[in-house]
């Protein structure tokens, strides 16, 4: 391989939709911008989510950037000049018990603070809102201009908006180390050679602890990994966004449904995840229901190297595989929910990997520690809906150190102060 030695205004590290969406806005404020991924650009969980763009049932401190993502969302396609697929179908979250149903209701009532259009409906307004329903539920709760786009329609229209703008792109690229000068990031090391920035945006997901412990920047990060299936395509049944416990849904354009178990997966266990407990404590209690446990392979030999009394550090999200069972409950639980479906098959499924922090919102911070470095990761699952919106934070942050936004929930320092709490969304 040829020697890469490379220098911009700016590095970006990661090249999923949040850091394209980074990239893309800083080349429009003016800075020259190279762009690094380890793969093919947008291929992992960019790729690999529902599609779902919901303001509703998000966390309290993400509503004023959701919102205003939602709103961008709207105009998407023109502002990148390529189709988006988006569609506004609404989202409608339904619950079983009366607990859940006092729980949505509350968060009806907040979210209205916010400005987002949500409101409590019966079984009979679910039938009127989607005439193929059938399952037997207490209510749910619907919010109108919420939408849905496919994920890999908008990595090619992102992708497409960088290469107009002059944004380097580097893929199969990895960043083997962030480079430090004294208190200053400079860039990051690669398999292809050095590349010197003066500021180095790390938008890495769920690679982002492995790289920033290169640098001895501690970012408190677990993995989920959860499977999605897509089915064959059936006569057009709603443009809703559908979500309950268990069960997540939405048809796109071409009549296929992708299908998932509603939130969730399975945590794979290592030294280093374990050793994270007492920050993701208050989290696991109150979502346990929704993660299945399992060792990693590596557990035994990290528990081994430290019996020894070496130190394991953070390799990484596991490999995600997919659950055929999975699948299989997904397309069970659409068939029970939805009549006109009944002939549809799973056609494809696949897993992806979902990085978490200890309260569920993201790390969007230009002062995580060394000067140079902006972080825009740990989105938990909640990034694609805010795409949009991140990106042009991240750029305000780069180039004038401030933003319009609210962004104290989001500060890495909040997990060594301890000023963080359990997630707070409902779906």
């Amino acid at each position: 391989m040829k020697t890469l030695e490379l220098q911009a205004d700016v590095l970006v590290v990661g090249g999923g939709l949040i850091g394209l969406s980074s990239a893309l806005s800083l080349a429009r404020a003016g800075a020259s911008v190279i762009c690094v991924d380890a793969d093919r650009f947008g291929v992992h969980q960019s790729a690999q989510n529902w599609g779902f763009i919901r303001q509703q049932g998000r966390g309290l401190a993400e509503l004023e950037l959701m919102t205003r993502a939602n709103a961008l969302w709207e105009q998407l396609s023109d502002d990148l000049g390529t189709e988006t697929s988006w569609i506004q179908g609404g989202n409608l979250a339904v619950y079983d018990s009366a607990a859940d149903e006092q729980k949505y209701q509350e968060w009806v009532r907040q979210g209205g603070k916010y400005g987002v259009e949500t409101g409590v409906v019966t079984l009979d307004r679910i039938k009127r809102l989607i005439p193929a329903w059938k399952r037997q539920v207490r209510g749910g709760i619907f919010a109108p201009g919420d939408g849905h786009a496919d994920p890999q329609t908008v990595v090619r229209a992102y992708l497409s908006a960088v290469h107009r703008n002059d944004v380097k792109i580097l893929s199969n690229t990895p960043v083997q180390a962030l480079r430090r000068r004294g208190g200053k990031i400079i860039g990051a090391d690669t398999a292809l050679g050095p590349i010197s920035a003066d500021t180095t945006v790390l938008a890495a997901g769920a690679w982002s602890r492995q790289l920033l412990s290169t640098i001895e920047v501690d970012l408190p990060q677990n993995y989920v990994v959860g499977t999605v299936a897509l089915t064959s395509p059936v006569p057009h049944v709603t443009d809703t966004t559908i979500w309950g416990q268990g069960f997540a849904f939405r048809q796109r354009g071409d009549g296929r449904f992708v299908c998932a178990q509603g939130g969730g997966g399975v945590v794979r266990l290592s030294a280093d995840t374990i050793s994270q407990t007492p920050l993701f404590l208050s989290a696991y209690r109150k979502n346990w229901r929704r993660f299945a446990l399992r060792p990693s392979k590596r557990l035994v030999t990290d528990i081994r190297s430290v019996m020894s009394g070496k130190k394991t550090r953070d390799t990484g999200p596991p490999i995600a595989k997919v659950r055929v069972s999975e699948s299989r409950r997904a397309l069970r639980n659409l068939k029970q929910t939805l009549s006109g479906v009944e002939e549809a098959t799973v056609t494809d499924s696949w897993a992806g990997v979902i990085d978490s922090t200890p309260d569920g919102l993201p790390v969007i911070d230009a002062s995580p520690g060394p000067d140079g470095l902006a972080l825009a990761t740990g989105f938990s699952g909640h990034g694609y809906g805010l795409v949009p919106v991140v990106g042009p934070i991240v750029a305000e942050l780069v180039q004038t150190g401030t933003t319009s936004f609210d962004l104290s929930p989001f500060a890495l320092a909040r997990f060594k102060t301890g000023k963080f709490y359990a997630p707070n969304a409902v779906l």
